[in-house]
């Protein structure tokens, strides 16, 4: 027995694949804004090393007593450098911003297939009977066999849905 499902869009017959573009798009939407900003706090982001004389006596006084209590830590506590510093922010820019990439190419993809989806004049029929009745060319290709089966009939009349449909399900 042929069920005409009606005319639809890509989406609608690939409800697995629209799910895929709002889980997709939800999770680039919720990380990116705190992506941007961990990289607009870094670029923001200037160590410091005092020049004036009293600064540097400051700065020293407080090396002194960050060692004083490193030694007195168990495990001791190294301070970071100025060239550490450097090294970690550049470091972690590097990595947001390789994250921020990809967060913006699943943004791509995501609207690369909502686009796909949002194809109509597609008609899906479901087949539901014996191998060998479903339709001359198909019943040939099968066999003669008088197994059960069922299959789902993707059919257009136009040439761009087709070609978009390949974009989607194997059609060569």
């Amino acid at each position: 027995m042929i069920t005409d499902l009606g005319s639809l869009t890509l989406g609608v017959i690939v409800p697995g694949a629209a799910d895929a573009v709002v889980s997709i798009e939800l999770a680039a939407g919720v990380n990116l804004p705190d992506v941007a900003l961990q990289i607009a706090a870094l670029t923001n982001f200037t160590p410091t090393v005092p020049t004036s004389y009293a600064d540097q006596i400051l700065a020293v006084e407080a090396v002194i007593t960050e060692l004083e209590a490193a030694i007195n830590a168990v495990p001791p506590l190294t301070p970071p450098s100025l060239s550490a510093q450097l090294a970690f922010v550049v470091a972690a820019q590097a990595s947001l911003t390789a994250r921020l990439n990809e967060l913006e190419g699943q943004l791509l993809f995501s609207g690369a297939l909502a686009d796909i989806l949002a194809t109509s004049g597609v008609r899906l029929f479901a087949y539901d009977g014996q191998q060998d009745l479903f339709g001359g060319e198909l019943a040939t290709a099968l066999g003669a066999s008088t197994t059960h089966c069922n299959a789902l009939v993707i059919l257009t009349t136009s040439g761009a849905t087709w070609t978009t449909m390949g974009s989607l399900f194997k059609t060569t």
